[in-house]
């Protein structure tokens, strides 16, 4: 139903919103590991691999009539194969968001409430991301649109307070020579940018998918600022040596601004409304495994799996280790590698090998009838 739907531009900024959540945590330590005072460039460098595999999707849609992401996927993969993938993909977002719930919940700590165990901060944004889960996607790109701007107010109060401690010689020079570095270093980007990859799988939802490439655009560049301008303060006051080997940055460099070093009550607001973005990229890709288990099983709404889901998002979540240096290992060990694979080599594969196959059935039936 027409209601149920949303455009291109709303879930092209919802994903926007969730990246910047996920370039919070340990993407400025990568960076700086690989780059050293460069790897605030990465956010830049990043994006440009997104933006080349956003319009090969466009290319798959409209070869395909404009077919929501799932059915092209078994269109060219076949059935049994695609939804093999397909389940690859659910399972793959799952633990994308158990790893943002255990990202969430080291922030939480670093940030609040460091004697915390965490699980009921964890439990209580799982309960609310339920409730959405059992909502409807408007709803959620509503309300994604009103926290956008509260935490983008939070994020430029943060650089202007910061703007004193950040140190130019912890950012220069950029050395040409590097070159290999800098763009290692720019991997650590990739992933939080894939959002706007896997949000793809959304698009029987959206109204004017054959819009949805260029509708990326704007918000990819703006997610792209927005992790300069992150990056540039958490390397420009810790420095790419201290930051390299942090698992939450961002967190210790908001602690270290003058403006607001001693101040409890302002760090814990400025912790507190980083749940924002966490909420919306959890529950995002919560949705996107929903969908993609409601194609594979051909369920008409997966919805009343939404239960489930959360657990197991809960579950994932706890085995990731109980320490920073848990989650710094389990980014660096598996998820990066992931994100090479399903944000990239998989959708790469398949319009290759959409290619080579002859033209979609539908199609062909189409041009017979015309």
């Amino acid at each position: 139903m027409k209601k149920d739907m949303i455009s291109a531009k709303q879930l092209s900024y919802m994903a926007m919103f969730s990246i910047w959540f996920t370039l919070m945590g340990t993407a400025p330590a990568v960076a700086a590991r690989s780059a050293g005072s460069a790897g605030w460039l990465a956010p830049v460098l990043g994006a440009l691999p997104v933006l080349l595999i956003v319009f090969l999707l466009q290319i798959m849609y409209r070869r395909h009539d404009e077919r929501a992401l799932d059915q092209i996927f078994t269109d060219i993969w076949g059935q049994i194969p695609g939804r093999i993938l397909l389940a690859l993909y659910a399972l793959w977002c799952t633990l994308q968001a158990s790893f943002t719930l255990r990202l969430y919940v080291e922030n939480i700590q670093t940030g609040m409430f460091a004697r915390s165990g965490g699980s009921f901060f964890a439990l209580i944004l799982l309960s609310v991301c339920y409730v959405a889960l059992r909502g409807r996607l408007a709803s959620l790109a509503r309300a994604s649109a009103v926290l956008f701007g509260l935490v983008a107010l939070v994020l430029l109060t943060m650089l202007l307070l910061a703007l004193p401690d950040i140190r130019t010689e912890n950012l220069l020079p950029v050395n040409p020579l590097k070159a290999p570095s800098i763009a290692l270093g720019a991997t650590a980007a990739l992933g939080p940018f894939g959002a706007l990859i896997y949000v793809h799988f959304l698009s029987g939802q959206i109204s004017d998918r054959r819009h949805l490439s260029r509708h990326s655009v704007l918000p990819l560049a703006a997610a792209a600022l927005g992790g300069l301008v992150l990056f540039i303060f958490t390397i420009g006051i810790l420095g790419a040596p201290l930051t390299a080997h942090m698992p939450n940055p961002l967190l210790i460099a908001v602690k270290n601004i003058s403006g607001i070093q001693g101040n409890a009550r302002l760090e814990g607001l400025i912790t507190a409304l980083w749940t924002m973005p966490a909420f919306v990229f959890i529950t995002l890709m919560s949705m996107v495994a929903l969908t993609l288990i409601a194609a594979v099983f051909r369920m008409k709404s997966a919805v009343p799996m939404a239960g489930p889901l959360m657990l197991l998002v809960y579950v994932g979540a706890l085995s990731m280790g109980a320490t920073a240096a848990d989650v710094m290992r389990v980014n660096e060990g598996y998820v990066q590698y992931g994100h090479y694979v399903f944000q990239y080599g998989v959708p790469l594969l398949t319009l290759g090998l959409g290619f080579l196959r002859r033209k979609p059935r539908h199609n062909r039936r189409s041009t017979t009838d015309d």
